[in-house]
């Protein structure tokens, strides 16, 4: 009889929520768990609460708990490692950069640290590979590792997500993320969350091209439609971390620009989420807003307080002006509840919204034409009323869960046994 399959799972802290993953990643294990006779978290960080699993899911924190090196330990490891020497090489001149050298050591410092530490697992029957699928949530130094096990280890099965950090080296100065020859080489799919990220794959990393297949992610059916407001007010709702990239204070701006501009019109913004720019939120609330305009910051909210707050609260439009993304979980979740969706045209909004369920803006945005197109809508409420059956339907078509990761779960088993999954 032979062992059963398995899939581990490498993340950055999942089950724990200091990353934030749980959003996606809750949804996601419930579903793998129904065709997997076992399944191992692996996180590389601790902290915050600890999502509840299903049965058949097993978390390892040993790893976590050992792995951080030092930037110094780091460039100790890497002056060991084949990787570092051969990443220099192929991504010369960029790695002449001091950044780039930092990026690349601790790169390899973590990799060789999850080839050895699975190697261990590998050489005490702990894992089989022959029958094992390694499944790296991030395009990352873990991920690395594993492609680097697997010169050891060819039968190593290894598959791995890639989101917006972890594959746009555009965004980095310098141009550079470590590791991508090494990856190539070890994967046997990537498996990027929106067409826009498979085509830049396409465009800008051409040695993953043949491995390279968009895999959409989802959230749960709410089981609700959002209402829409009845009393006159505008009801606006964001979430996301307060971070620069996220532009939240350029909302907030924007919002006020619209309260002056037409102080008939009465005004309401929620914006749920946490981070180093709330406090700053805060105290703008106290100097020179508008009566008409109404704000509140809840803070973090975990995804059932959240959804239980958009199935009570009526509300009109959901708001997303980051400056790059991936494709936003809190976009699906807008979008599976009904709710008409105002964002940027960057990353993976441009697949979630259009101007059928809602309305695009330019990426390099001012708080001007926020207002404006708050303005718009405000003066046209039957038109986005139409917007909301749209909405649901794009969730419905590209991001229910159930769906997409039953997909996933089939695409995985079929690489690694082509078997049916265990039911």
């Amino acid at each position: 009889m032979s062992p059963p399959l398995e899939l581990v799972i490498l993340t950055d802290a999942y089950p724990f929520h200091a990353a934030y993953e749980q959003t996606f990643l809750d949804p996601e294990v419930r579903v793998l768990a129904q065709h997997f006779e076992r399944i191992h978290l692996v996180p590389q960080r601790l902290g915050g609460d600890c999502s509840p699993l299903p049965a058949r899911v097993t978390v390892d924190t040993r790893y976590a708990i050992r792995h951080s090196p030092s930037l110094l330990r780091a460039l100790g490891r890497a002056c060991w490692s084949r990787l570092f020497y051969a990443d220099i090489r192929a991504r010369w001149p960029l790695t002449l950069n001091l950044k780039a050298i930092k990026r690349l050591s601790v790169f390899c410092a973590q990799a060789e640290f999850v080839a050895a530490w699975f190697q261990h697992l590998f050489q005490t029957n702990a894992l089989t590979a022959t029958h094992t699928i390694f499944y790296s949530f991030w395009l990352d130094a873990a991920c690395g590792g594993i492609a680097l096990l697997k010169e050891r280890y060819p039968d190593i099965c290894l598959v791995a997500r890639a989101h917006s950090a972890d594959l746009y080296e555009d965004r980095y100065t310098p141009p550079y993320l470590p590791g991508r020859w090494a990856l190539a080489r070890g994967l046997d799919r990537l498996l990027p969350d929106s067409q826009l990220g498979a085509d830049y794959i396409q465009n800008c990393q051409p040695m993953f091209a043949s491995i390279c297949t968009p895999s959409r992610q989802g959230v749960d059916d709410p089981g609700f439609q959002t209402a829409p407001s009845a009393d006159g007010v505008l009801r606006v709702v964001s979430c996301s971390f307060v971070i620069p990239r996220k532009r939240v204070h350029l909302l907030l701006e924007g919002l006020i620009l619209a309260a002056q501009a037409d102080p008939n019109q009465r005004w309401h913004w929620t914006h749920i989420g946490d981070g180093p720019g709330l406090a700053a939120l805060v105290a703008r609330q106290q100097t020179g807003v508008p009566p008409n305009l109404q704000m509140e910051f809840p803070g973090y909210w975990p995804a059932p307080q959240m959804l239980a707050y958009y199935r009570d609260q009526p509300i009109d439009i959901f708001a997303n002006v980051s400056d790059n993304e991936g494709t936003p979980v809190s976009l699906m979740e807008a979008a599976s509840c009904g709710i008409p969706i105002l964002a940027t045209a960057v990353g993976g909004n441009l697949e979630v919204v259009s101007e059928d369920n809602g309305a695009l803006l330019e990426a390099h945005l001012t708080a001007e034409a926020i207002a404006q197109k708050l303005i718009e809508i405000a003066q046209q409420p039957s038109h986005w009323q139409a917007r909301r059956a749209v909405s649901r339907a794009v969730w419905q078509d590209k991001y229910n869960a159930s769906t997409n990761y039953r997909e996933f779960s089939q695409q995985l088993l079929n690489l690694r046994l082509g078997t049916p999954a265990v039911k």
